[in-house]
């Protein structure tokens, strides 16, 4: 993971993991049969330190309201997200070299998505107003949107897809597909 602080997932090797790890190049074949074992590995570890980090924003407003708390994770999720373009990369460039399902237990993404989810079920049972009935469809969306603005701020690198703007577009798209219950328009969210 420190080397994925400077390398891209492209370039890491296991001859360099093993550098950084402190021991010989052929050890580092008792852990994984070859780079692309370790690649996933790496990635499936960093899926489940951003869902740690979206659990844990959520667990420092857990006494607000769920769309305090949607929001919350994801800020983490853009913070996480915009820290490191080399880290985040990996969690979108690896092939697992298998076919998964959205429900697969093997499915990188899953520990994010069921986090993602659970908070916007609780927006849903606490009466706000969701842009899709399904709520495996809407956690997709809103992970979508806050992925799909990090992509292009990567790819651009420009001032206009920095971090505070990027916050705000995602806010603003978020308020409008999670929408306050009938009752609390008007007393403000």
């Amino acid at each position: 993971m420190r080397l994925l602080e400077t390398t891209p997932s492209s370039k890491l090797t296991l001859r360099a993991v093993a550098r950084e790890a402190g021991i010989s190049a052929p050890a580092i074949y008792l852990q994984f049969s070859g780079r692309q074992e370790m690649i996933l590995h790496i990635a499936n570890l960093a899926w489940r330190e951003l869902a740690a980090e979206m659990e844990h924003a959520d667990g420092r407003v857990q006494n607000d309201e769920p769309y305090k708390q949607l929001q919350a994770q994801i800020r983490a999720y853009l913070h996480y997200a915009l820290a490191s373009k080399t880290r985040y990369e990996l969690l979108f460039g690896v092939d697992p070299g298998i076919e998964l399902e959205m429900d697969d237990e093997r499915l990188p993404t899953r520990p994010v998505y069921i986090t993602l989810r659970r908070v916007i079920e609780r927006c849903r049972e606490a009466g706000y107003v969701l842009q899709l009935d399904s709520l495996d469809d809407m956690t997709v969306l809103v992970f979508s949107v806050a992925h799909g603005n990090v992509a292009l701020a990567h790819a651009m690198n420009s001032p206009l897809t920095g971090p505070a703007q990027i916050h705000s577009y995602v806010d603003r798209v978020l308020c409008t597909l999670v929408t306050a219950p009938p009752e609390a328009i008007g007393k403000g969210r």
